[in-house]
């Protein structure tokens, strides 16, 4: 949960920082951790997960080139980029201690998105 994530220790980590990313980051990243580390409490559950993310915006350079000049294509594009900046970001601040390929933080996003409850669904 964004909660338990936030309480971690690389959730601290990314809560101290002058500007720290978004709570679901902060998810994703514990995520990518939590899948390497057997010691973290959710890594049965993370290493159960599929290999790939679940998602259009974790598709290969090449079958995204595929949707080109359509909205999922836009939004998947728009998806990575703003992904990839973030991370450039927060690995810059961070430093080598919670050092997670892209790749890996995409597949915690893919991961993550398929299986929350959308919001309209929460607030009902």
């Amino acid at each position: 949960s964004v909660g338990r994530s936030a309480a971690s220790a690389v959730g601290r980590a990314c809560n101290a920082l002058s500007s720290p990313p978004s709570p679901e980051y902060v998810l994703w990243l514990d995520m990518a951790l939590g899948r390497r580390d057997e010691s973290h409490a959710s890594h049965p559950y993370l290493a159960a997960l599929p290999r790939d993310a679940p998602d259009v915006a974790s598709w290969t350079a090449e079958e995204l080139a595929s949707l080109a000049g359509t909205d999922v294509g836009a939004a998947a594009a728009d998806a990575n980029e703003v992904l990839a900046a973030e991370h450039e970001r927060i690995h810059a601040l961070l430093g080598p201690a919670y050092e997670v390929p892209l790749e890996e933080m995409r597949w915690a996003r893919g991961c993550y998105l398929s299986r929350r409850f959308p919001p309209r669904l929460l607030d009902a």
